[in-house]
């Protein structure tokens, strides 16, 4: 499939043909991830995505909640008060959503929400690797091609900065990217950092703890 053929199927469309997973090192970039559609939309409880849906939400509407667009994030303005969107949050192959709700014409953002799964490959506690050490001494920006072989799958690291160069304390590990990289010439099946911020983003707390209410694998 060529770059152009992609951009005009959508990511919605890569997801709806399974090309998106949440098998550790199988994701989009950050970038693209935070833009892309939701093929199936959690219900919102308390603000966040939920992680599960229950018998009464699976019988009735769903509790569907529609993709934010560019425009919808945190802070910006919004014209109809209660309206709820949602986007992608965290590492791009954990799963991680979260919502922007409008509260007196300005969008709120809610907590990032993760689903059943195990999160062995997301793994951290007090003894994880700063991620300058495993990167031979350069800092890791989120989004950034990774070296598998010299940093191996599915061991996170600690520190990093986000895709603008800011600091960031939080967590990052090498992931297999399966689709084309929209902003840049790069083909596809490149491995990238893929990070979340500590306590917010990550789906396993250092503690041993998930953020995911039925998730496994953090301890």
């Amino acid at each position: 499939m060529t770059r152009n053929q992609i951009v005009g199927f959508g990511l919605a469309g890569l997801l709806s043909a399974g090309l998106f997973t949440l098998a550790c090192g199988t994701s989009e970039s950050e970038k693209v991830t935070n833009d892309a559609s939701i093929s199936s939309p959690l219900p919102v409880k308390d603000g966040a995505i939920a992680s599960t849906v229950d018998a009464n939400e699976a019988e009735g509407d769903g509790g569907g909640v529609p993709t934010c667009d560019l425009t919808q994030i945190k802070g910006a303005t919004c014209p109809v008060n209660g309206f709820v969107c949602q986007k992608t949050c965290g590492p791009t192959n954990a799963g991680g959503r979260k919502t922007e709700t409008c509260t007196d014409g300005v969008f709120t953002e809610g907590s990032c929400g993760f689903p059943a799964g195990n999160y062995a490959c997301f793994l951290v506690s007090g003894t994880t690797p700063e991620c300058t050490s495993v990167n031979g001494g350069e800092v890791v920006k989120a989004t950034d091609p990774c070296d598998i072989d010299k940093v191996g799958a599915c061991k996170p690291c600690t520190g990093y900065s986000d895709s603008t160069g800011t600091p960031k304390q939080g967590y990052c590990h090498c992931y297999l990217n399966p689709i084309q990289d929209l902003t840049t010439d790069a083909g596809p099946n490149i491995y990238r950092w893929t990070c979340g911020s500590v306590g917010k983003e990550w789906p396993c707390n250092p503690d041993g703890t998930s953020r995911s209410p039925d998730g496994t694998g953090c301890i």
